[in-house]
């Protein structure tokens, strides 16, 4: 679980400039969680370290979280009450860490935070453009960005996660006989 903090700011000749802030990286749990939840954590992870590196900056900032996980970027913009209570705790947090429209969808080729868990050396690392500076769409105005709030199809959700409610009512009738029988 890797998160990574990239700053863009405009500078006073009005050029986009970005720049690598900080980055937190966790080791996934001994305990096997499914893709989409370590995704999920790993946004958790990022909303706590926006939390925590906001104040640190000497002016306001809008703040745009992005994940390559579709069915984080679902649950982040979803009902947390809607699932199991593992998303549930983690999707409620978030929400309250972040508002969930600050939150988009980008192309896994695109996350800096992705080259920790892929696996790549320090040299190469300090090398690389994609890790210092983010993609190079977060250099163009906003309405080049990807599609940040990008509709999800049924089929591309985790809906082992969606909390199940189901209720059964019974109604049993029992016919007796009649104790006495008037004629």
């Amino acid at each position: 679980m890797e998160q990574y903090y990239t700053l863009r700011f405009v500078t006073c000749n009005n050029e986009i400039e970005t720049s690598f802030i900080c980055s937190k990286s966790r080791v996934a749990p001994l305990k096997s969680l499914t893709l989409p939840r370590l995704e999920l954590t790993a946004a958790l992870l990022s909303a706590r370290l926006a939390k925590q590196v906001s104040p640190c900056l000497k002016f306001d900032a809008n703040i745009y979280y992005w994940t390559d996980s579709l069915i984080s970027y679902y649950w982040i913009r979803g009902d947390s009450s809607a699932f199991k209570p593992y998303i549930k705790n983690r999707v409620q947090e978030i929400q309250l860490l972040s508002d969930p429209m600050q939150w988009g969808h980008c192309p896994g080729k695109d996350n800096p935070a992705d080259l920790l868990s892929r696996g790549t050396s320090a040299v190469k690392l300090a090398q690389n453009e994609l890790w210092w500076h983010g993609p190079p769409w977060l250099k163009l105005t906003p309405d080049h960005w990807p599609n940040r709030h990008r509709d999800i199809l049924d089929s591309e959700l985790c809906s082992e996660e969606l909390e199940h409610r189901s209720s059964v009512h019974v109604a049993v009738t029992q016919q007796r006989e009649a104790l006495v029988e008037i004629n």
